[in-house]
């Protein structure tokens, strides 16, 4: 099993194995600008799951607040949500 946490002060996240009870680090990361939507920065909170949920998200969902919000991504109030692909996480 694998769990994520995230860093409000510098807009990184660190991912975790759990093994045998305790946790052992396996990687730093940010979610960066794409073509698509801008990156995540002072993110208020992240959820994870390793369902299948469609085609879309076949491995499972990394859910991640956004709270810089970068003009041209369609929520006019500044703060949105990103959603990714969980194997596209370290």
């Amino acid at each position: 099993m694998t769990s994520r946490r995230s860093s409000q002060g510098d807009s990184t996240f660190a991912a975790y194995r759990i093994d045998g009870g305790r946790l052992v680090y396996r990687a730093g990361f940010v979610v960066v600008d794409r073509s698509a939507a801008d990156g995540v920065q002072h993110s208020d909170g992240a959820a994870v799951t390793t369902e299948a949920l469609g085609p879309r998200f076949p491995h499972g969902l990394f859910a991640v607040h956004d709270g810089e919000n970068t003009p041209g991504d369609g929520d006019r109030e500044g703060t949105n949500f990103k959603l990714v692909r969980l194997e596209q996480l370290p």
